[in-house]
């Protein structure tokens, strides 16, 4: 409960957004086609910026569960753009940042009761360019990745079509 009050502040929430993007350092042209991203995250940086991955991942996960949790988070990282945030983790192509990424999507588009909060979550991530990273998560060719964006892709869609 202390942590969920926490991240309500938006001051507070801006270092958790801060600390996601700075993990999310590789891009998907610096992984050639079919390698492991965490194997190749692990091969080519040193151990402050593997540090910095690993902060990522804690500080990703932790967001999506607080969505999923209170809703007043979710509506805290919207007004701080976490579409761009979320961008970030999910062009990273790193399997583990993409996955809590793609949590954070679905969780922003089904979590609140009012569908109404929902839909405007699902407008914030849609203009700020969240679908067409899916598409760049559809492209690593990982299934289990492929499907938790067809999902979340979904909770979009369905957030955008609903209002009470």
């Amino acid at each position: 409960v202390l942590l969920l009050q926490l991240l309500r502040d938006a001051e507070k929430l801006k270092l958790w957004l801060g600390l996601c993007e700075e993990g999310a350092i590789l891009e998907a042209e610096e992984i050639p086609e079919g390698a492991d991203a965490n194997a190749a995250h692990k091969d080519t940086t040193d151990e402050e910026e593997h540090e910095k991955f690993l902060t990522a991942r804690a500080a990703s996960g932790t967001l999506a569960m607080a969505v999923g949790a209170d809703t007043a988070v979710g509506q805290a990282l919207v007004k701080l753009d976490v579409a761009r945030t979320i961008v970030s983790l999910l062009e990273s192509c790193q399997p583990e940042l993409v996955h809590r990424a793609l949590v954070l999507v679905t969780e922003l588009a089904t979590a609140a009761e009012e569908t109404d909060v929902n839909k405007s979550n699902a407008v914030h991530l849609v203009e700020g360019g969240v679908v067409a990273a899916i598409g760049v998560v559809l492209k690593m060719g990982n299934a289990q990745l492929g499907g938790i964006a067809r999902d979340a892709a979904q909770a979009l869609s369905t957030a955008m079509g609903k209002s009470s």
